[in-house]
């Protein structure tokens, strides 16, 4: 089930606007991030997603 809301509150706009602003095309929608804040070209872990994503 995906959550839509006619306002800043959907998720479908909000994963739209940060595909966009990640300039993310294909692959991955969440990549990992270094201790200095440099962008990895792999993938989050699943089980890291889900807690951002539940938090």
């Amino acid at each position: 089930m995906v959550a839509y809301a006619p306002d800043e509150r959907c998720l479908v706009d909000a994963l739209g606007g940060w595909l966009a602003v990640a300039k993310i095309e294909s692959g991955s929608n969440f990549l990992k991030l270094g201790r200095l804040g440099n962008v990895s070209k792999r993938a989050l872990d699943q089980s890291t997603a889900n807690v951002i994503v539940k938090t």
